[in-house]
This record gives structure tokens, sequence and C-alpha cells, in this order.
């Protein structure tokens, strides 16, 4: 015949502190066989969409592989699905990404952008010179400056040719034009 213990508050608290300890401890030995095997498993359950086991997106030790692939889910040096297919690059420029490089390879180490900066109009077009300037159409548009790393600038005027041409196509002219913004540099 089995004994049967009478359960009170002591053994209670014991029983499920215990329960947890052990739980945890598996949790820990858990992860870090998953970890030896190159992945991590989260808590996205698979039947709603989640990650397949040991490819987990959500993982707080998450393995350093010392590769970048790209999947922007994996964080730098620690990506999943490594191959010479799918993983990036690094070049020169220090605004992409590790492994993230747009511009690889021998021949594409060269001037990066470093600032873009913005002139900003405001212009009154008038398609009769007789309207006053309450008649105006007031219409707003932006010029930009790029800087190289190598010391190049480009000035990228396509906005403001693409409406003036608009407008002066339609019959209007520029009575008044007035600056808002001029963050160029040098200028």
């Amino acid at each position: 015949m089995n004994r049967v213990r009478k359960l009170n508050r002591r053994s209670f608290l014991a029983s499920v502190v215990g329960g947890g300890m052990a739980a945890g401890a598996l949790a820990v030995v858990s992860d870090e066989a998953v970890a030896l095997q190159g992945g991590c498993s989260d808590s996205d359950p698979i039947s709603s969409g989640g990650d397949p086991g040991g490819q987990g997106r959500h993982c707080q030790n998450r393995p350093n592989t010392g590769c970048s692939d790209r999947d922007p889910s994996d964080p730098a040096g620690a990506g999943r699905n490594c191959t010479a297919a799918n993983q990036g690059c690094r070049d020169s420029d220090p605004s992409d990404p590790i492994g993230g490089g747009q511009r690889c390879g021998a021949t594409n180490n060269g001037p990066y952008q470093t600032a873009r900066h913005e002139r900003r109009y405001e212009v009154c077009w008038v398609d009769d010179p007789r309207r006053s300037d309450d008649e105006c159409n007031i219409m707003t548009y932006s010029e930009w400056q790029t800087l190289w790393s190598n010391g190049g600038v480009r000035y990228d005027t396509a906005e403001r040719d693409a409406q003036v041409a608009s407008m002066q196509g339609r019959g209007y002219s520029a009575r008044w034009h007035r600056m808002l913004v001029n963050d160029w540099v040098g200028q």
C-alpha cells in the first residue's frame, strides 16, 4: 500500500520551488545544447507562423557564428544562413551595416556619400503678369548637395528643374521666390 503524504504549506512551497529550479536548470542545459548546435529556439509557436526549432529569431543568447547573412532579423556576426550565395560583404562605407556593403569588390571600394544637405525654396507662380501676389500659386521645391568621402560634391536640382518645367509648360511664370532652408556647406 502506498503511503500518501499530507501536503501542507511548507511542503507545497518546497515542491513548487524545487520543480521551478529543476525546470530552470533544464532550460539552461537545453539553451547551451542548442547554442552548440549553431541555432537557438525562442517561444514562437510554429502553428502561428513561428520559427522552426533551432532557428529562433528572438533568442536572447544567439551564438556568434562569425558571419553576417542578408537576414535583417539576425544581428551582425550571428547569421544563421551563411553561405557564399547569401552572405553579405563589407566595403569602406561606414553607413552600411556589417555584412551589408553595397559597393563590394575590388573596384567598388571608392568614394562613398558622407552627407546630404538641402536647400528648400518657396516660389510664387502666376499665369498672368497682371495678377497680384495674393493670387499666386505657392509651391516649394528642394535642391540637394551631396558630399563624398574623397572631398567631391554633387548637386541635385532634378526636383526643382522638373517643377519649373511643369509650371512653365502650363504657361506660368515665377514672380518671386524665397529660401526657406539652406543647409548647404560652403555656399
